[in-house]
């Protein structure tokens, strides 16, 4: 039927309420997915910050032994800006040191300033010996 020069059409341009919903939930469904499993990817890479930052402590640590025949708990002392609470070297955690004079022993404690319920705080002694506080085991963490 011609009305004008124009043809009608039943055909409409666009998506409907229903497309548009079904869009949305889609999208819905896949940032409930992706959301927490960046925000575990952004806690774990977090986490080398404390492994770095312990190890870089615990040599430092190992020379200062080496040149005073003691261990310190004074963070100054092996170049830091601060005794005590020195902050990672991404910023992420918060380091302190804890020493014994007899035997002489350290141990360097990473603790988060975000929350981190699987590896909540990381620990470093003077053997070596790698654990933390959590959920997962030291060998998960580390």
């Amino acid at each position: 039927m011609m009305m004008y020069g124009k043809r009608f059409n039943n055909k409409h341009a666009g998506f409907t309420l229903i497309e548009l919903m079904i869009a949305v939930v889609v999208v819905g469904i896949l940032a409930m997915i992706a959301i927490p499993a960046y925000n575990d990817s952004v806690t774990k890479g977090r986490r080398a910050d404390a492994k770095s930052t312990l190890t870089t402590m615990a040599a430092r640590q190992e020379q200062f032994f080496m040149d005073n025949k003691r261990y310190t708990d004074k963070l100054k002392e092996l170049g830091y800006a601060a005794d005590s609470g020195v902050d990672s070297i991404d910023g992420y955690y918060t380091v302190s040191a804890a020493v014994t004079a007899t035997p002489p022993t350290f141990t360097l404690t990473a603790s988060p300033k975000n929350a981190d319920a699987d590896c909540a705080k990381f620990s470093l002694n003077q053997l070596g010996t790698q654990s933390v506080s959590g959920t997962k085991s030291a060998d998960l963490c580390w």
